[in-house]
Order: structure tokens, then C-alpha cells, then sequence
């Protein structure tokens, strides 16, 4: 399970590995206090150590992929947080539906996009055919490439 603290240190190590920066004192001393410890750093303090990192940066692009399938909770804490006081962070958000946490933030833009199923079929069609282990194993089983379509169009629903 993500933890919002977890998912703004993964934020932040992208973000450093991204830019190859120096850690900042905050940062060094932050984890010279947690190792003496032995504890970890609150949501707040990575929070923190993460905003510095971005207004270091002009513009500082972040993509959320799949908001949905984090618990509500996380989802809220992440957009709340993340969508404000950054005013150099440009955030894009991916989500099945648009949920509880995606309507407790404004300014936000919502963009909704679906495929048809034949977009979808056609899709499919071209992965099987790319995939020599799949290709290979419908040229045994003549049935199995349309089996393969009908499964993830069905358990697709639309998305």
C-alpha cells in the first residue's frame, strides 16, 4: 500500500535523479536525525524536502498515472498537497473516473477521453501480432487471438 509520504519521496527521488542534484542541508540533516533514531520522516517533512527540490527548478513536470487505483485518502492528500503553494509544478492526473478526491481540488482541468471497442480491438490485433510468443502460440491455437480480444475487451468496459 502507497503511503502519501512514500509517494512524495518517489516524487522527489525522480526529481533528483532527474537533475542529478546535491542534497540540500535540510535534507542531509533530516536524515542524520532519522538514522540516529531509527524512525522515518512524516509526510510533512518529506512534503517539505520535496518543495524545496521543486522551486529549485523553472518548471518542474509531474504525471500521476492511475489515481484511481490508490486509496481515496492517499489520492486526496496527493492532489491537495501537490496542487497547491507550487506554483511551478505542472501536474497531469490519469484516473478511470473522476472521483472524490479528484473533485475536493479545483483548478484543475478535466479532459475525459474513451476509445471505441473496434479502436480497442485494433490495438490488440497489433500487439498479438508483435508479441512472437503470442503469434506463435495463435498459430497453434486458431481461436486463442480472438479469445485474447474478446477477455480484454470485455474486462476493458469502455476504458
Amino acid at each position: 500500500m502507497q503511503t502519501p509520504a512514500n509517494l512524495f519521496a518517489s516524487i522527489w527521488m525522480e526529481l533528483a535523479i532527474q537533475f542529478r542534484s546535491t542534497p540540500s542541508q535540510a535534507l542531509i540533516d533530516l536524515y542524520h536525525e532519522k538514522i540516529e533514531k531509527s524512525t522515518r520522516p512524516s509526510m510533512n517533512e518529506v512534503l517539505g524536502i520535496l518543495r524545496n527540490e521543486v522551486e529549485k527548478h523553472f518548471k518542474v513536470f509531474v504525471v500521476i498515472d492511475a489515481l484511481d487505483e490508490c486509496e481515496e485518502a492517499t489520492s486526496t492528500i496527493l492532489l491537495r498537497e501537490l496542487s497547491h503553494g507550487l506554483q511551478n509544478l505542472c501536474l497531469m492526473v490519469t484516473s478511470r473516473h473522476s472521483g472524490p478526491a479528484l473533485a475536493d481540488v479545483t483548478g484543475f482541468k478535466n479532459l475525459e477521453l474513451s476509445c471505441s471497442d473496434t479502436d480497442m480491438a485494433l490495438y490488440i490485433e497489433g500487439r498479438v501480432e508483435n508479441a512472437p510468443l503470442l503469434l506463435r502460440l495463435s498459430e497453434k491455437d486458431q481461436t486463442l487471438k480472438s479469445k485474447i480480444k474478446e477477455s480484454i475487451l470485455q474486462k476493458a468496459e469502455g476504458m
